[in-house]
């Protein structure tokens, strides 16, 4: 075969462009840090990579509702919290005024039943990120108190257990955030603040068996109140738990990338040094095979 200056041109610009082409990608890999810069370059790892990529993803989102879970348990705990201890001083007073004493000691408990009672109201009205944390899905307040002009007052409580607000915080885990005002503070006659309603008119009538009786009524609202508590400790523990969980596999997720995706530094850098002696080598010998003029050029 015979072969012509045109043909022996051809060949070694080609052999020249695959051999830049070489050099241009291990320079890109050691400036990037990365091993392949397009899926073409290794689909099996670039396919790995983003299966990885997407697994990141679906942690960092976990960990975003954890946090938001968190936020809720932490508030509503808070609140509760604060709710119990006005309880149990509701309680003591309450046996304060079951006892034989003069009507004015019982006016100034009924009185701090009174302001109690408004405390427990603003407690179930507390608000997380412009939210009713004991609302559920409802607007407006939690409760809402009514008087009638006379000094009765109807009380509202708002939410029930088909209320529940979750956020999932691992491929498993639905976590319940919040309770409502219905289930902590109970319901309609049986809320926390008719039975203090009528332990303050009670206590202003200076009867001391219906106060008495009121005791029974405040033990059950107090452990209501301890019964949500428990529960928010719990998923509280199931929140820390499952962002533990996604910490740990996002750390391996991490690794598993870096693996994939990462150029290793030493052997990039040899790999830019062999590329650049193979280029160096093509030139020397293009300048002898090309004609002249043109092997001046590329030089």
């Amino acid at each position: 075969m015979r072969i012509t200056n045109e043909m022996l041109v051809t060949n070694s610009v080609r052999r020249l462009s695959t051999r830049m082409a070489e050099y241009e990608r291990a320079q890109s890999k050691l400036a990037t840090g990365k091993e392949i810069r397009k899926p073409s370059e290794d689909p099996s790892k670039a396919n790995r990579g983003l299966s990885l990529r997407a697994s990141r993803e679906a942690r960092v989102q976990e960990q975003r509702n954890a946090e938001d879970a968190k936020t809720w348990l932490n508030t509503t705990d808070g609140a509760l919290q604060s709710a119990m201890d006005r309880l149990q001083r509701a309680r003591q007073l309450t046996v304060q005024g079951a006892n034989p004493g003069a009507q004015g000691e019982k006016d100034a408990i009924a009185r701090e039943i009174e302001t109690i009672r408004s405390e427990l109201v603003g407690i179930a009205n507390t608000k997380v990120r412009g939210q009713h944390v004991f609302a559920g899905y409802t607007d407006g307040p939690a409760v809402e108190a009514t008087d009638d002009g006379d000094g009765n007052w109807t009380f509202t409580t708002r939410g029930d257990a088909e209320h529940a607000i979750t956020r999932r915080v691992g491929d498993s885990d639905k976590v319940r955030i919040n309770t409502t005002a219905a289930e902590a503070f109970g319901d309609a006659e049986d809320s926390v603040f008719s039975v203090l309603t009528g332990l303050e008119g009670a206590l202003r009538a200076g009867d001391t068996n219906a106060v008495s009786a009121t005791l029974s009524a405040l033990d059950a609202s107090m452990e209501r109140l301890g019964g949500e508590l428990a529960r928010i400790g719990a998923n509280t523990n199931w929140v820390d738990s499952a962002l533990q969980r996604s910490e740990d596999s996002l750390f391996v997720i991490q690794q598993e990338l870096a693996e994939v995706e990462d150029a290793d530094y030493a052997e990039a850098v040899m790999d830019l040094q062999m590329q650049d002696m193979a280029l160096q080598a093509t030139l020397q010998a293009l300048g002898r095979a090309l004609p002249q003029s043109l092997a001046a050029f590329l030089r």
